[in-house]
């Protein structure tokens, strides 16, 4: 019999230990300096302009944080986007979050019909656990000034805003079994899930026990779609959830890196089919958090067999076309459940660990900087010295801190452009949000 691995923590995006840096004062000490005298401040709007001159070359600017649950980086993460939606021609902004509940946002934003009322109304679509990480009033007042800026754009000009996880597919494929042609193979599929879609994690469970799986009647499902509409349509981006989700439940009843590197593919597939929608010059912005962002292979996760959706899209992109910048704190709070589904609340975070890239930058004294790196800097000098990089995910432990969350890094091939914040806090408790975990 097949043993399921325990994968609930590779969803939240915290379980790899890296090795700290040394903290021998003697290789500390090169390293800071260095830190301290290449950082670029970070205080006002004009202190961005390195930074937007860089991504003036990049078809995609990935935005990344350290925690999916902190006011500051979503603050810091719509200055840049904001500024490079009104200076640069910006097609669409994809964040980590389901696609079916995106396109409600998405509906708004572009004045597109049926749209809602307003943000806080479409922000309603993300009803799953976790929901705050885009049910917040940080990212609502992104998604308002969208709204707005769109207003005064013709249609084929207006900014469009996308989800590319997969998370929520039972939302995709309701809207499957919306669709006439393809309502009959959509139920059966379902009926076949049915056991497992209060918990997907139900699923690899059972076929590690001999259950049988849903491929036959997902095939049937694809077939029905491929007969029904042209490639590219609403309906194919739905199917296209559906498939990937399926197979990475499925792959959770053997590898916890072959499932984790199907969520990861799902999101580069989403990129290119979005990139290739919006035509040869589209341009996107994507939100995601720090272990998708940066390049895998310059980390701890290179060892375990995970990609990320940073070293994807390096391998099937001109390097200058793609641009990761990730963001991290020392100290703080953040927005967070102790579980999966648990209700979320205001944790500590606690000071990092010492030979992290944290402490390293708290050494600095800087309270808010960044750092863009050159090509050069990823093969001589302190900075190729790996050092532990913190990760928080939506679910988070403060007492285990130092021993589940940290990545070994090389932080200038990792990323090419990274900002810290010496302390953060927690994102806003939204006023109407899911406590509990939902179906």
């Amino acid at each position: 019999m097949k043993r399921v691995l325990t994968l609930l923590p590779m969803l939240l995006l915290l379980t790899v230990v890296s090795v700290a840096a040394s903290s021998d004062a003697t290789e500390e000490i090169p390293l800071v300096a260095l830190l301290r005298e290449r950082a670029l401040p970070l205080a006002t709007e004009a202190d961005l302009d390195p930074l937007l001159e860089r991504a003036k070359e990049a078809q995609l600017i990935l935005l990344g944080d350290g925690t999916h649950g902190t006011y500051d980086f979503y603050r810091v993460r719509t200055h840049i986007s904001r500024r490079l939606i009104a200076e640069q021609n910006i097609d669409f902004i994809v964040v980590e979050g389901d696609w079916a509940s995106t396109e409600v946002v998405d509906r708004y934003v572009r004045h597109l019909p049926g749209a809602v009322a307003n943000a806080a109304e479409a922000l309603r679509a993300f009803h799953r656990w976790p929901d705050w990480v885009w049910k917040n009033s940080e990212f609502e007042q992104l998604v308002e000034w969208l709204h707005h800026f769109n207003g005064v754009r013709p249609p084929e000009r207006r900014v469009a805003l996308y989800g590319m996880d997969l998370l929520g597919f039972p939302d995709s494929l309701q809207r499957l079994m919306d669709h006439p042609p393809t309502a009959e193979t959509g139920r059966a599929f379902r009926q076949c899930l049915a056991p497992y879609l209060d918990n997907p994690l139900n699923y690899p469970v059972a076929l590690s026990q001999g259950a049988t799986d849903c491929t036959p009647e997902l095939a049937a499902l694809h077939a029905q779609v491929a007969a029904s509409e042209e490639p590219g349509g609403e309906v194919t981006a739905h199917l296209h959830v559906v498939e990937n989700a399926e197979a990475y439940y499925r792959a959770m009843a053997t590898s916890a890196a072959s499932a984790w590197n199907r969520r990861v593919g799902h999101f580069a597939e989403t990129l290119e089919r979005l990139l290739d929608q919006h035509g040869p010059a589209a341009r996107g912005i994507v939100w995601a958090h720090n272990t998708h962002v940066g390049d895998a292979r310059l980390s701890a996760m290179a060892g375990q067999g995970m990609q990320s959706l940073g070293e994807l899209l390096r391998t099937r992109f001109d390097n200058a076309s793609i641009l990761l910048v990730g963001s991290t704190t020392y100290s703080g709070s953040v927005l967070s459940g102790r579980e999966w589904g648990a209700p979320v609340a205001i944790l500590p975070l606690p000071p990092a660990v010492e030979g992290s890239f944290e402490e390293l930058m708290h050494r600095t004294g800087h309270a808010v900087a960044y750092w863009l790196f050159t090509p050069g800097d990823r093969h001589d000098g302190p900075l190729v010295a790996p050092c532990g990089l913190r990760a928080v995910g939506v679910v988070y432990q403060p007492e285990f801190d130092a021993r589940d969350n940290y990545l070994a890094t090389i932080l200038p091939g990792r990323f090419d452009a990274f900002i810290f914040i010496d302390r953060t806090q927690a994102l806003k408790m939204p006023s109407v949000v899911n406590k509990k975990a939902s179906p």
